[in-house]
């Protein structure tokens, strides 16, 4: 995808979805050891049975490097237009102007290719573009002490492999007085076993407020700090569990999709 293709879907008409994750390949095979592959989809299991081609539609570029693992995915894009815009990224370091980089000669060719694109992708969910956006870092191997050291903000889930079903869960309706028919206009706690919910701006000011508090110093009083816009995690003020904004958003959207239309989740 060039920068003007990448420009071209950012105008699209987006729609929400509920799964896309961008995925990283290692190939198995002694003579490529070093090989990665860099790619995404919304069936990450279906892919790397494509990519071993154990099923047609495999990429053209990994059917010669084959056996393929898949080492870790990337998700919780509202979409798969902004999936293919960090995919993008991902793949082309050295020139995307996403990335904020003082030497982008690191990203330049090597035969080490893995761990360039491990570099990447550790730079860019530390960025502040991608740093503020709702995603969750799954590890399919032993490899958590390589990414991302610092981002204390990232999700991150580590499993022999993954059952995408149980990534969409947690749907909870109270009483409370709120326009119940509009779902975009509140958002309810993910903890089972608290009945609150919130109006959705109130909510964003109170995690953004306290996030400014929290980087608040002597020097830096809170009344002088930048607000953020979008928040990224916070408090339930009614039980104080942990919430990752990006998982209230998901839970409202599938809340949406399927409550408004009488459908059931399967469990």
């Amino acid at each position: 995808m060039t920068e003007k293709e990448n420009h071209q879907l950012e105008t699209t008409d987006l729609k929400y979805e509920e799964f896309y994750c961008c995925y990283l390949l290692r190939s198995l095979s002694p003579k490529y050891k070093q090989t990665s592959y860099i790619g995404s989809t919304n069936d990450p299991k279906r892919r790397l049975r494509q990519h071993n081609g154990e099923i047609a539609s495999g990429a053209k570029k990994t059917s010669n490097k084959r056996p393929w693992e898949m080492i870790l995915f990337v998700y919780g894009f509202p979409n798969h237009v902004a999936a293919l815009q960090f995919e993008w990224s991902w793949q082309n370091p050295s020139i995307t102007r996403r990335l904020q980089l003082k030497n982008r000669e690191e990203f330049k060719e090597n035969d080490d290719k893995l761990s360039t694109s491990l570099l990447a992708l550790s730079k860019m969910l530390k960025d502040k573009f991608w740093s503020r956006w709702p995603l969750h870092l799954h590890i399919l191997i032993p490899i958590e002490s390589i990414i991302l050291r610092q981002n204390k903000s990232l999700k991150i889930n580590a499993t022999n492999f993954f059952d995408i079903k149980n990534l969409s869960k947690n749907i909870r309706i109270t009483n409370e007085n709120i326009d119940f028919n509009n779902h975009k206009n509140y958002l309810n706690c993910l903890n089972m076993e608290c009945n609150m919910s919130y109006h959705i701006t109130c909510l964003a000011k109170k995690f953004t407020k306290l996030e400014a508090l929290e980087n608040s110093t002597f020097d830096n009083p809170y009344n002088e700090l930048y607000e953020e816009i979008l928040p990224i995690n916070g408090k339930c003020p009614n039980c104080q569990i942990f919430l990752l904004w990006g998982d209230l958003i998901l839970s409202m959207m599938i809340r949406e999709k399927y409550v408004q239309n009488d459908l059931i989740l399967d469990e």
